[in-house]
């Protein structure tokens, strides 16, 4: 079983970031960095876990499958980002529309002479 300091080493060979392994394995970034910075304890299973993901991840670059699978999640993020995006505009454009009513209202008031706290 490889030490804390030769899994790090065993990555940086491959040129490979701890969200790239984490993408070809079941243990995330964060667990990938926590037990390369000895903050976890290296396990068999993600000892195991950490040297498929290198190595699947190593033999993708090979096929050639690597970069595809990369623009794949990153389409997925950016439609996430977006439906997000599509949630907060109705929210924004009501609250224009509100007050676009109600500065209507204060003009209309100050026109009239009546008073702003009447009409509203």
């Amino acid at each position: 079983m490889l030490s804390r300091f030769d899994l790090r080493e065993y990555r940086f060979l491959r040129h490979l970031s701890l969200r790239d392994v984490a993408r070809y394995c079941d243990v995330s970034h964060e667990l990938i960095g926590k037990v390369e910075n000895g903050e976890v304890s290296v396990t068999k299973y993600n000892h195991d876990q950490i040297v498929q993901g290198i190595n699947r991840a190593s033999q993708a670059m090979v096929d050639g499958t690597f970069d595809a699978l990369k623009e794949i999640e990153s389409q997925k993020i950016k439609k996430k980002r977006l439906k997000k995006k599509k949630k907060k505009v109705p929210k924004i454009q009501q609250l224009r529309s509100l007050l676009q009513e109600r500065l209507q209202r204060l003009i209309q008031a100050s026109k009239g002479g009546i008073s702003a706290m009447d009409k509203t």
